[in-house]
């Protein structure tokens, strides 16, 4: 009993410890930090994730220790040229290794506001997608026509061909008889 009791605990720690680090999947809304190359930590909010990327807000705030008691409202993106550096609005990340190389802090809402960089780049990505999808289709439609265009003209020469035969087998027929007989012509 006392064996089931301290199994039960266990599982429920882990269950409850697995919850607060949000496990394996990137959190929309999160606040993950990030250790620097000077040893200094990076705060980053989730504002999208897709099928390859992570959709970040990176802030220019340096923190010496992992934040602990993150206070979201003293993060700031600065400006170019101010002192500290500066942080960016959007920038699409590579997916694949994003946990390995962020901590967890906690979730917000994302506000609308955080988005207008990443609604800028959706808008600029179905301008991309739409003029190459048109672009492809040009392309295709293109080879369409220049594959029947030779097909055309390959029917054309062979019907030329075939009839320029015709016309030399009847007159070998005509002028060696003899040479047919063999193949029943």
């Amino acid at each position: 009993m006392k064996f089931a009791f301290a199994l039960l605990a266990s599982l429920i720690v882990m269950l409850f410890s697995s919850c607060s680090r949000h496990g394996d999947s990137i959190v929309v809304g999160g606040l993950y930090a990030s250790k620097d190359e000077d040893g200094t930590f990076s705060v980053s909010k989730i504002l999208a994730v897709d099928e390859v990327a992570v959709h970040v807000r990176i802030y220019k705030n340096k923190f010496p220790a992992l934040p602990q008691q993150l206070d979201s409202s003293t993060l700031s993106l600065g400006k170019l040229g101010e002192v500290g550096g500066f942080g960016i609005g959007h920038a699409p990340i590579a997916k694949e290794g994003w946990l390995a190389a962020h901590t967890f802090l906690k979730k917000e809402p994302v506000q609308d506001e955080e988005l207008e960089g990443y609604k800028y780049y959706l808008q600029e990505m179905r301008k991309r997608t739409n003029s190459t999808a048109r672009t492809n289709f040009l392309l295709v439609e293109q080879a369409a026509k220049s594959a029947t265009v030779a097909r055309d003209g390959a029917f054309k020469a062979l019907k030329t061909w075939a009839v320029s035969f015709h016309r030399a087998l009847k007159n070998a027929l005509k002028a060696r008889p003899d040479l047919f007989k063999p193949l029943g012509l």
